[in-house]
């Protein structure tokens, strides 16, 4: 397994299909949106060498008129995905940009070790973001967001991630992530409390995972973790 963030991009590079989506690819086509040159471009050389506003136009315009095409066109730059997160190019990448489009439940499009590889980068993205600022601040994307966005897409392992910050409560910015995300909760949230402070609608929050996250949130071992020293 990949000791770093950044080696999960070139992990993924090498696992993930090589052969580029035709085109044009299943974006919208405003011209605010991704250009037909543009689309040319995205698929003209190696995907993790795509520039930064190239691939942010391309995230934003893929808008997912058919699930699984949109998903099937994301398995193949999804290595510049992981890349992009490794980098902090995108802070709202999976708060956002990608995760009602990349389709990780969605059937007979990824393989089985492609799921492990991004499950394995979900899980040390977290450890990662509770001792580091970069790639995401907690003032700029905290992890509840991170977490549900990666629920959204389908990933599936929302209550271990939520274990896993618990975990490293020890670490600064794991408490400075807990204090951005509860800063506007109330003592019960309802679901339409967590809806607002991590920014889901009601017609795109996955079953359970508002379930999953009150449960963590009551859990007496997230307040001795995180809570406690927040207010300490």
């Amino acid at each position: 397994m990949p000791t770093d963030l950044a080696a999960f991009a070139l992990a993924a590079d090498q696992l993930f299909p090589a052969t580029a989506p035709p085109l044009p690819l299943d974006t919208c086509d405003e011209p605010c949106c991704c250009l037909p040159d543009e689309q040319v471009a995205l698929v003209a050389g190696p995907r993790l060498a795509i520039p930064p506003q190239l691939y942010w136009t391309y995230c934003w315009a893929a808008v997912g008129q058919d699930a699984q095409v949109t998903a099937a066109e994301i398995r193949y730059f999804l290595p510049r995905v992981l890349a992009a997160s490794a980098a902090g190019e995108s802070p709202a990448l999976w708060e956002d940009m990608v995760p009602g489009k990349v389709g990780f439940a969605e059937p007979g499009i990824y393989t089985a070790a492609e799921l492990a590889l991004v499950r394995d980068f979900a899980r040390a993205l977290v450890i990662h973001l509770c001792h580091h600022a970069e790639p995401s601040p907690p003032d700029e994307t905290h992890l509840g967001e991170i977490i549900a966005g990666l629920a959204c897409g389908g990933l599936g392992i929302t209550a271990e991630l939520l274990t896993l910050w618990r975990e490293h409560g020890a670490a600064p910015l794991a408490r400075a992530h807990f204090a951005a995300m509860t800063a506007d909760l109330p003592p019960n949230p309802t679901p339409a409390d967590w809806r607002a402070a991590l920014w889901l609608r009601a017609d795109n929050t996955p079953a359970g995972l508002l379930a999953d996250l009150d449960a963590w949130y009551h859990d007496p071992a997230t307040s001795a973790a995180l809570t406690q020293r927040v207010r300490g």
